[in-house]
């Protein structure tokens, strides 16, 4: 089972027992996804900024600080609490399996693990993520688009009155008058709004850019560029 989508999927794989490690690593890799593989939970909270994961397949029994309580601190975490966790075990009882729910695990695979079920599970993960995105940036879509449509609505007909003003005002202003050249610039600065407000009314998905302070803004050229797949 080969990994269909185009960007690719990344898994940080939390296993102590190094040859489970280095085999479920080669599984995923021989599959298409991109690994980074840690061996205790420390080092899964330590590399998650590094990895930036899609996906985490991790172990229940650990020493030093096991899956269940490292899962626990994932999700406490508000950058990364988001981030599914899928839980490998031994021990598939409902005692265990209660447990690793209740810490915020998404799903688990029973030891010894097998091909075809591990890469199934995490197929339908994938997808699942894949759909969860795509609702997201409808969302996001929707949301700038009225935004958007409610300030061409109201910035249209005071830029039309300003720019037939100007208009007027130049058409009595002798080219050669010194003001002449002011009031072809701020006509022409009139026009560049019009263009920004016409340009909302392209919008065909949500693209941000970081702007001063680290804010996030939209990006009203990307969002109205087509991307890959409508060129």
């Amino acid at each position: 089972m080969e990994v269909q989508e185009q960007e690719q999927t990344t898994i940080l794989v939390v296993e102590d027992e190094p040859i489970t490690r280095k085999m479920i690593t080669s599984i995923l890799q021989a599959a298409g996804f991109a690994v980074c593989a840690v061996a205790n939970g420390r080092a899964c909270l330590d590399s998650l900024a590094r990895s930036q994961p899609d996906v985490i397949l991790m172990d229940v029994q650990m020493p030093e600080l096991d899956g269940l309580e490292t899962c626990r601190r994932i999700k406490a975490h508000e950058e990364y609490g988001t981030i599914p966790v899928v839980f490998v075990t031994a021990r598939a009882d409902n005692k265990t399996l209660e447990a690793a729910f209740g810490v915020g695990g998404r799903d688990y695979i029973r030891k010894p693990v097998n091909r075809i079920e591990l890469l199934s599970r995490l197929r339908l993960m994938q997808e699942l993520q894949h759909s969860q995105k795509k609702r997201i940036e409808t969302e996001k879509l929707k949301s700038a688009l009225e935004t958007a449509g409610g300030v061409c609505h109201k910035l249209n007909q005071p830029l039309q009155f300003i720019l037939g003003a100007i208009q007027i005002v130049m058409m009595e202003t002798p080219a050669e008058d010194s003001l002449y050249p002011q009031l072809d610039a701020i006509r022409e600065k009139i026009e560049d709004m019009g263009k920004i407000t016409r340009k909302l009314a392209e919008i065909t998905r949500y693209r941000t850019k970081t702007h001063a302070g680290g804010q996030y803004i939209l990006d009203i050229d990307d969002s109205t560029r087509p991307g890959p797949a409508e060129t």
